[in-house]
Formats: structure tokens, C-alpha cells, sequence
């Protein structure tokens, strides 16, 4: 990967933490404090790394340091999601298993770029 596409897909995930942390609260137990971004389909998979509709904003606890925890207990993670957030469950899903192999150009990560600024700063992308 050259550097210039590296420093766009960082932009990119800079960009989009944000925006899913500005959600304010935890989208499993409702905390307000020490939020991070979850993702619901690997980074690795491109066409799914910055699509908001797979990204959870949980507090640290729910995210990797209770024993529920997204990262701590996938499996109890999961079961959680697909009983409190059937569409968001369906959606990870749909990309899971019919788009995992796309792949994105510069273009489309320069676009994602915009995009997510755009929103994240309240500019017309």
C-alpha cells in the first residue's frame, strides 16, 4: 500500500470515530463517559471500514474490558446484537458474506474522506 492511501484510510478512520463517538452515549448500557468506536465487521474489509451503519459507539467497559464485552466475548457480543439490533445484526451480515472481497481504490477513499468531513464538520461533501 503506498503512503499516500495509507494517510487517507487514517484520515478516514480518524473522521469516522468521531462521528460514531458523537452519537454521546454507550449503544449498549447507556454510559456517556470513555466512548470508543466499535467496529462490527473487521477494519481489514474495506468496504465495510467506514460505513456508519456497522459501527457501535460503546463505552470502554462494553467495548473490551468487561467480561461481555465486544471483544472480550464475541459470542455473547453477538447474541446481544442480533436480540437488540436485529437490522444493524442483518446489515453486518449482508457485507460479511457478499462483500467482504471488494476492494477500494485511492478515489473511493479520497470520496470517503470528503464524505465523512463533510459530515463530521457540517460541510457539504
Amino acid at each position: 500500500m503506498n503512503n499516500e492511501l495509507k494517510t487517507l484510510e487514517q484520515r478516514a478512520d480518524r473522521a469516522f470515530s468521531r462521528l460514531v463517538v458523537l452519537r454521546g452515549r454507550c449503544e449498549k448500557c447507556g454510559c456517556r463517559y470513555h466512548l470508543e468506536t466499535h467496529h462490527l465487521v473487521r477494519r481489514a474489509i474495506h468496504a465495510a471500514r467506514w460505513v456508519t451503519g456497522l459501527a457501535l459507539c460503546l463505552c470502554d467497559n462494553c467495548h473490551r474490558l468487561d467480561a461481555t464485552a465486544a471483544h472480550a466475548n464475541p459470542d455473547a457480543f453477538d447474541a446481544w446484537l442480533t436480540e437488540r439490533m436485529p437490522e444493524t445484526a442483518a446489515l453486518r451480515d449482508e457485507y460479511l458474506y457478499r462483500r467482504c472481497c471488494e476492494k477500494v481504490s485511492q478515489q473511493e477513499v479520497e470520496a470517503v474522506c470528503e464524505e465523512l468531513e463533510g459530515q463530521l464538520y457540517g460541510v457539504a461533501a
